[in-house]
């Protein structure tokens, strides 16, 4: 549904406008986290050629380095869809 701002009061206007903006930066702040976790997830799955028969510790220590917990549980579901994926039952 769209209206005129300008037929609100300025008070329902900047409560219209402060609602909009938050809604940009959520999208902004989950393009970026997006970004990041898919730069983080081909990072750690080429950990796989140095790292081989040792990989699946490593990329869990990876995972414990990263502060957010939003981009680390993004990032362990990936992972995890992929070792399922060849059909290695091992999770993150």
């Amino acid at each position: 549904m769209t209206w005129n701002l300008a037929n609100l009061s300025p008070e329902e206007r900047t409560a219209e406008e402060k609602k909009r903006l938050d809604a940009l930066l959520r999208h902004q702040t989950k393009g970026k986290l997006a970004s990041i976790a898919d730069r983080e997830y081909h990072r750690i799955l080429m950990g796989r050629l140095r790292h081989q028969k040792l990989w699946v510790g490593w990329a869990q220590r990876q995972l414990d380095d990263i502060e957010s917990d939003e981009l680390r549980d993004e990032l362990r579901r990936r992972l995890n869809a992929f070792q399922v994926s060849i059909a290695a039952p091992r999770s993150f």
